[in-house]
């Protein structure tokens, strides 16, 4: 169960970074002087917002988890081999 509570609060705490960084390095390849700009406006003031998250982790997810299904996946699951 520790496992998960620690993979839960890497998912919600840390991961964004990595996701956001990835995110802007695309935008940046693609955009203009000005679009740059506001990118880097936007990147501050996400970036200030994630990182006092990670300063106030207290190792704890808080994750809202929503159920979904794939499709095809029941029938993996009710498959008896047979």
């Amino acid at each position: 169960m520790r496992g998960l509570v620690s993979t839960d609060n890497y998912l919600e705490k840390y991961l964004p970074f990595k996701i956001q960084n990835m995110i802007s390095e695309c935008i940046t390849f693609i955009t203009g002087n000005e679009q740059y700009q506001k990118l880097k406006e936007f990147e501050e003031k996400l970036y200030t917002k994630l990182h006092k998250r990670v300063l106030e982790d207290d190792g704890i997810a808080t994750l809202n988890k929503k159920a979904f299904n794939l499709p095809g996946y029941r029938m993996v699951m009710d498959y008896d081999g047979s």
